[in-house]
C-alpha cells in the first residue's frame, strides 16, 4: 500500500488527513509514541488537536495508554483493525516490550520525525520490494531472523526485525540513491549490540553500491568508542580506497554539505556539521572550486578525480560512512537503564481491541 492509500482508509475511522499521516508513520516506525511527537509533526501546541487525536483513539479502541514515571503517558498503536487498515496486520509493532525496547521505538520515531524530508522504507515489504526486487539483491544477504512456530512444520523468516529506521537520499550529483542504516542506542554502556548489528548488516553492506550508517543515541558518550568499532569492522569488509590528495575527502564532504544546504535540506545539519561547512566553505573558496563543484554535481567524483589528477587510474577517496546524531529529547520517564530490567509501569489503562 502507499502512503495516500493508507491514509484514507484510516480516514474511515474518522481521523483526518493531518492525523492519518502521523498514525501511519507512528505505526509503521514505532508502533509507541508521545503526545510531543504528534505536536511536533502537526507543529501544534498542546491542549487542542493533541486532545482530539488522543479522543479518536479512544473511542476506536486503537490503543493503549500506560503511564510512566512522572505521571508521563505512553501510547501504543496495538490495534489489529488498525494494523490491518494500513496493510500489516502482522507488524510486530503491536507486541507488547519491555521498557528499554520502548524507549529505543520512541527514539527512532524522533529522529524520523526530526529527517521527515527523506524516504522511509518502514515495514518489511517496502525494505524487500526495495533491495529484493529494485536492486535485485538475494534474500539471503539481508538481516534475518526465524521463528519457530507450533502451527508449522517450517520456520518463518522474518527480514529487519530491529526496525531501526532506513532512509534514502541522494547520491552524489543525483546519482544512484544512498540507503541509511539507523542505528538507536536507548542508554547502553557499551557498544557490543553495535557491534552485532553491524555483522547481522555485512552481507547487505557488501551488496550494496553505497551505504551510510548513523548512530543515534540521547548523548555522545559512546560515539567516539562506535566509530572505532565500524572502522575495525569496515576495513575488515573491504580495501580502503586510495586518495587523489590530501585535501580530496574534506573536498567532498564539502561537495556534499553545500549540496544540501543550496537545496534547504538542513536536517542532517546539527551545531557542529554547520561550523564544519563554513569552515570548508572558507578554505574552499574560488573560481578553481567553483569548477570543480560543477563538475562534482554533473558527473561525480570520477569527474573530480579526473581533474585533479588527469590520466591517472585512481581509486575514489574512502567515503565517509560512518555518522552520529544526538536527540536532544528528555527520556528521563523510562528512568535509567541499568533499572529498567525490573522496572515497571506506574499504572496501565488497556484501550485496544485484541
Amino acid at each position: 500500500m502507499t502512503t495516500p492509500e493508507r491514509i484514507k482508509a484510516l480516514q474511515n475511522f474518522g481521523y483526518d488527513p493531518e492525523e492519518g499521516r502521523f498514525l501511519c508513520v507512528a505505526a509503521l516506525q514505532s508502533g509507541y509514541f508521545l503526545r510531543r511527537q504528534f505536536l511536533f509533526f502537526i507543529g501544534g501546541t498542546k491542549g487542542w488537536k493533541d486532545v482530539v487525536l488522543l479522543n479518536k483513539l479512544r473511542m476506536n479502541r486503537h490503543c493503549r495508554v500506560t503511564v510512566y514515571r512522572h505521571n508521563r503517558m505512553v501510547y501504543h498503536l496495538s490495534a489489529k483493525p488498525l494494523y490491518q487498515a494500513l496493510g500489516e496486520k502482522d507488524n510486530r509493532n503491536r507486541r507488547e516490550h519491555q521498557p528499554s525496547t520502548i524507549k529505543n521505538k520512541i527514539m527512532g520515531l524522533d529522529f524520523v520525525l526530526e529527517h521527515s524530508t527523506y524516504r522511509y522504507l518502514a515495514a518489511e515489504q517496502e525494505k524487500l520490494d526495495y533491495f529484493v526486487r529494485a536492486l535485485k539483491i538475494p534474500p539471503e544477504d539481508l538481516p534475518t531472523r526465524r521463528y519457530e512456530s507450533p502451527r508449522r512444520r517450517e520456520a518463518t523468516a522474518k527480514h529487519f526485525v530491529d526496525k531501526y529506521p532506513i532512509f534514502l537520499s541522494a547520491g552524489p550529483g543525483g546519482t544512484v540513491p544512498v540507503v541509511h542504516f539507523c542505528y538507536v542506542d536507548e542508554g547502553l554502556q557499551s557498544t557490543d549490540r553495535f557491534e552485532t548489528f553491524l555483522k547481522q548488516y555485512s552481507r547487505l553492506f557488501r551488496a550494496l553500491p553505497d551505504f551510510r550508517v548513523i548512530y543515534i543515541a540521547q548523548h555522545d558518550g559512546l560515539f567516539e568508542s562506535a566509530r572505532r568499532v565500524f572502522e575495525k569492522f569496515w576495513q575488515g569488509e573491504t580495501a580502503q580506497g586510495v586518495p587523489a590528495g590530501p585535501d580530496t575527502r574534506p573536498l567532498f564532504d564539502y561537495f556534499e554539505m553545500r549540496q544540501e544546504h543550496e537545496a534547504r535540506d538542513f536536517s542532517r545539519f546539527d551545531t557542529a556539521r554547520l561550523i564544519r561547512y563554513r569552515e570548508a566553505k572558507k578554505q574552499f573558496a574560488g573560481e578553481h572550486y567553483e569548477e570543480l563543484y560543477t563538475q562534482w554535481k554533473a558527473g561525480g567524483r570520477a569527474a573530480v578525480l579526473a581533474i585533479l589528477s588527469p590520466g591517472q587510474d585512481l581509486k575514489e577517496p574512502p567515503i565517509e560512512r560512518f555518522s552520529t546524531y544526538v536527540l536532544n529529547h528528555d527520556y528521563d520517564l523510562f528512568g535509567t537503564l541499568t533499572s529498567q530490567s525490573a522496572e515497571r509501569p506506574v499504572a496501565a489503562g488497556v484501550q485496544t481491541e485484541p
